[in-house]
Formats: structure tokens, sequence, C-alpha cells
């Protein structure tokens, strides 16, 4: 279903995993402001075409294409449609910029930060990701796991539990009787 995330992007440093965690691949003096960073937002929302990162977990051939990349393979994905809901600058710093999506499933954040900067004219790569939510969840429903054995342990336990419906919220339901089954 639909996720959220918030994200940095790191400018000046692309990387092979778009990521903080892989080689540098390519580095850029260019550093957007703010005002330009949201003046390039809009062509990021709505029906956009994403290429995913080599490093997915998408499979090329029957193997992951992570697998294929971290073995020395080019990998190069086809581009894929999906939908960018919403896509918000929450700050921006000199090196770095902090937003918010709100995204149809299939959407890769890095590549969304990767290609964020290089219609910028830069490089950038993500440095810290967070989902905010997925389907029906979200952040602020969340509990930490230390309240969760506290009320799993405590006199209610059925409060650390949402009913087993919550997760279906997002699903569409069509009643029948067992004729039409």
């Amino acid at each position: 279903g639909p996720k959220a995330y918030r994200f940095t992007i790191s400018f000046g440093t692309a990387t092979s995993t778009d990521d903080a965690e892989g080689e540098v691949v390519a580095q850029s003096p260019v550093r957007p402001t703010a005002e330009a960073i949201r003046a390039i937002l809009p062509r990021f929302t709505g029906p956009i075409r994403q290429r995913p990162p080599a490093y997915s977990a998408l499979k090329v051939d029957g193997e992951r294409a992570y697998a294929r990349a971290r073995a020395g393979e080019s990998v190069e994905l086809a581009a894929r449609d999906l939908v960018i809901h919403a896509l918000s600058l929450e700050e921006s710093g000199p090196d770095s910029a902090t937003l918010h999506v709100h995204c149809s499933k299939g959407t890769y954040v890095r590549s969304l930060a990767r290609d964020i900067a290089e219609a910028l004219g830069t490089v950038g790569h993500v440095s810290l990701l967070r989902r905010t939510a997925a389907g029906p969840f979200a952040l602020d429903q969340a509990l930490s796991l230390d309240k969760c054995v506290e009320l799993v342990h405590g006199p209610a336990p059925e409060q650390a539990l949402l009913p087993l419906t919550a997760g279906l919220d997002d699903i569409p339901a069509l009643a029948v009787d067992p004729h039409e089954a």
C-alpha cells in the first residue's frame, strides 16, 4: 500500500547504492538553495517514472539486482510507473535537505533523492531515511518496545494490540451472499 517517509538528501556526493553505505561514484560542488529545491518538487509529484537503484531487491533473470551489483556486474533496471502523492521540503541546510514524501508502493526513496539532486544540477544520496507510515499504520501510533513489554505483561495486554481488521482497513471489501460467492 501507500507509504510515507522522512528523508535527508546529502548533496555533493553520489554513491553506488544511492545511500551513505555505498562507494563514492561522483562529486559536485553545486549546493542547491531551499528555493531551488521547492521549485523542483512539483516535477516529482503525481504520476512519475522512476529507475530503481541497482542495489535493490528486484529480480533480474531470477537473481536479486543487489546480488549482481555486489558481484561487480553492471545492473540497469527498467523505469517503473508510480505515484508521488505529496512531496515537501521540511528543512534545508548548506549541504543537505530533509523532505517528506507520501508515495505509492514500489517507490524507491533512494532513487527519488538521486533524481532530485540531478534535476538540481548536482549529485546526492540519502543520508537519513525513516518510514513514517505504511498503509493504515503511522509512526505516531507506534509504541516503543519498552511500552509494548509493559502493556503485554500488565493487567490489560490487549491495549498493546490492534484488532486484526486494522491491517485490512485500506483493502477494499465487497460483501456477497453464499450464492454470489
